[in-house]
């Protein structure tokens, strides 16, 4: 199953704020009311002008799974909140099914242009957590074109549907900690899909500040993740291109870097890309962005 491999849209006024509290509600964690003007804009969309936006407090994995679902959401209905929009490219799981003890199937999505092949990209199943051994995996190839594709995955031991796993999206051979995306399975429930995002908010002829999300597995700081800086409006896979890079300095799984001491040109489109940081090609998501 494949989706429109359009880049998913959201408003070029809006802040990263805005883009949280349109993910939507969660009735059972601590929520706060705001008014949301990108929402407001939204001509026709089924999106209410009054969002919510979660509490520092709230799990990290409830904002992960509602940013995902939120993105997808658009990139289903290519909502246009401006007549002048960015795009956005994500790493991402959905739509695990367990099909019996030893297999399931899941759809994956990766940033356009990565040569799934040649940097050893697969699928797999660990213990909790992401820790090794590799239960069972299954190898992306060819050029990624933007698209979900659904791949079927073999454990030949354990049972799926009785014991707790987790499914990841690494974009390196053999390497755990590669990770891009994952999703939880626990005696039979699929539960917690874990993105990797990247968005922009406050950008400016001399800095930009580029917010990321990642698997709560991931350790940026320690994997030595990175923000890449490159001209033009769609993803890039040679890493030689780009203007500047800033170091991912924390291991939260979430956060911002201000990337600074730029000289971005008022009315041209670059776009951010994040690196997992086990080689400097990976480029799991990006970011498109007008500086005015």
């Amino acid at each position: 199953m494949t989706t429109d491999a359009q880049p998913l849209i959201f408003g070029s006024g809006s802040t990263v704020r805005e883009f949280i509290q349109l993910i939507g509600t969660v009735e059972q964690n601590p929520l706060e009311k705001t008014t949301c003007p990108a929402a407001s804009r939204a001509s026709g969309s089924r999106v209410s002008n009054r969002a919510r936006i979660l509490k520092s407090d709230t799990s990290r994995s409830i904002l992960s799974n509602y940013i995902m679902k939120y993105l997808e959401s658009l990139a289903e209905e290519k909502m246009i909140f401006d007549s002048s929009t960015i795009s956005i490219w994500i790493s991402s799981l959905r739509n695990a099914v367990i099909v019996n003890g030893q297999t399931l199937t899941v759809e994956y999505q990766t940033l356009p242009g990565q040569d799934l092949g040649k940097l050893g990209a697969f699928i797999a199943v660990t213990g909790p957590g992401g820790t090794g051994p590799i239960l069972g995996q299954t190898p992306l190839t060819g050029i990624s074109d933007g698209k979900f594709h659904k791949v079927t995955v073999k454990v030949p031991t354990g049972n799926l549907q009785q014991e707790s796993y987790l499914v990841g999206l690494y974009m390196k051979a053999n390497d755990l900690t590669s990770m891009a995306a994952s999703v939880n399975l626990a005696q039979g429930l699929i539960v917690n899909y874990q993105p990797t995002t990247l968005s922009v908010f406050n950008a400016t002829n001399s800095s930009v500040n580029a917010f990321y999300t990642v698997p709560s597995y991931v350790q940026p700081r320690n994997r030595l993740d990175w923000i890449y800086i490159f001209n033009g409006g769609v993803p890039v896979s040679d890493p030689n291109q780009a203007i500047t890079h800033a170091v991912v300095p924390t291991n939260a799984s979430q956060g911002a870097v201000n990337i600074t001491g730029l000289s971005l040109q008022s009315g041209q489109t670059y776009i951010v890309q994040y690196n997992p940081g086990v080689s400097t090609q990976p480029m799991v998501a990006g970011f498109a962005f007008e500086v005015f």
